[in-house]
């Protein structure tokens, strides 16, 4: 989740030419054909572009807290797996 300044505007989640959204469905589609599960943690881990500030020192790279919140998405998904 990152801001990207264009026009002198914020633009959430756009990286100068195309859109996160646009990455994570690639993804989830090329998962979805070889039949790979995935975890999305764009969607769940609970990190958006609106909180990235406080979980982050330059709004890009997450701190310890952050880093906790995509572990607890992990080990969750999987224990509701197991």
């Amino acid at each position: 989740h990152t801001i990207y300044s264009q026009g002198g505007g914020l633009v959430p989640e756009f990286n100068g030419q195309n859109y996160l959204s646009d990455y994570v469905e690639a993804i989830q589609v090329v998962a979805r054909r070889y039949g790979v599960s995935i975890i999305d943690a764009n969607r769940d881990s609970g990190i958006t572009c609106f909180n990235i500030s406080t979980l982050s020192a330059d709004d890009i790279h997450i701190q310890e807290i952050g880093h906790k919140m995509v572990y607890n998405l992990i080990v969750n998904t999987i224990e509701s797996i197991l």
